[in-house]
């Protein structure tokens, strides 16, 4: 009942304020770039569309997510709930840092990479933060609307290889996380540039920023089966590879299962206090898992299950908790 009131589409679409920093990645160079090596774009894209998620979350996420990827770029949210200073830092610093990450290991993949002229590309990034409005089209994933983001998306526009264009009010705790961490700035400025639909507007220009080593925890999932009958079970295998140069100290894990879309199986999350040494691979067996035992609409499922694991790890004497997260796929038949 609406008594007597229209329905708008505003209200079909289920549009909802909120907070949050806005994120538009873009790989620089790359139209030119496709024209001379048009064989080669799906390798290049291959490495955005996977890394990506893994840094910035995937669609399994709302808080912090990518939204959509726009050829040969992005856009993610972070969504802010929090009201204090603190934690509105926090969510600053781990959105900066995951820029860093995703520029260093895009470099690092591309410069592995068997790709022509990769010299001639880079990635950039445009970051705002304010109000926009989330909502959600029946059929669609999540998107949103909102000036902040068009403002991100015109910064990231204005950027060169490897520049992360800011807007200027988030400088102060930009700067104050760069001298807490000990990263090495290289390079900044200050400018006040001519932005389309937005005038001249202040921002901040990092030109080159470095974290150092990058400090990871590689792994891949498998099932020691990736075939089974209705009935069976089979165990889930991680392979490690500590390439942080420190011991890790201990590991935890969530486990979850997929079909068609739909989450239909979740495991708690175990911790392992064992340490695991620098530069060494280590195989760990958790067991046998039967996350397909499960009803779905009121029936057995069969067929293409993707399981989702994401590990937690500390290093030395980090406060910092790391993640990455990897998948691994299963037939039932």
């Amino acid at each position: 009942m609406n008594n007597g009131r229209n329905i708008t589409k505003v209200e079909l679409l289920n549009l909802k304020e909120v907070e949050g920093f806005y994120i538009f990645g873009d790989i620089r160079g790359f139209s030119k770039w496709a024209n001379n090596n048009l064989s080669e774009v799906a390798g290049l894209l291959e490495i955005t569309y996977s890394l990506a998620p893994q840094i910035f979350g995937d669609s399994t996420r709302r808080d912090y997510r990518v939204v959509k990827f726009l050829g040969d770029g992005f856009f993610a949210v972070r969504e802010y709930v929090g009201r204090t200073k603190v934690s509105f830092k926090k969510n600053l610093i781990k959105t900066i840092n995951n820029m860093i990450e995703f520029k260093q290991f895009f470099l690092k993949e591309l410069s592995s990479s068997i790709l022509h002229e990769k010299d001639k590309l880079g990635i950039s990034f445009g970051l705002s933060y304010g109000i926009s409005r989330r909502f959600n089209l029946p059929g669609f994933a999540l998107d949103y609307v909102g000036d902040k983001i068009n403002l991100a998306s015109r910064l990231c526009s204005l950027a060169r290889p490897s520049d992360f264009v800011i807007e200027h009010d988030l400088k102060e705790y930009i700067l104050e996380f760069i001298k807490d961490k000990f990263l090495d700035l290289q390079k900044s400025s200050d400018k006040k540039p001519k932005i389309k639909g937005f005038g001249t507007r202040n921002v901040f220009i990092i030109n080159e920023i470095s974290k150092g080593k990058i400090e990871e925890l590689v792994f891949k999932p498998y099932f020691d089966k990736d075939r089974i009958s209705l009935d069976e079970k089979t165990r889930i295998v991680f392979l490690f590879i500590n390439n942080t140069p420190k011991i890790i100290k201990f590991i935890s894990y969530q486990f979850e299962a997929y079909h068609e879309g739909y989450r239909i199986a979740q495991y708690k999350k175990h911790i392992y206090k064992e340490s695991i040494e620098p530069n060494q691979v280590h195989e760990r067996q958790f067991g046998n898992v039967d996350p397909f035992k499960a009803y779905f609409a009121g029936k057995r499922v069969q067929g293409k299950f993707e399981s989702k694991i994401n590990i937690e790890f500390q290093t030395g004497e980090d406060q910092d908790i790391k993640s990455v997260s990897n998948k691994a796929v299963l037939f039932v038949e």
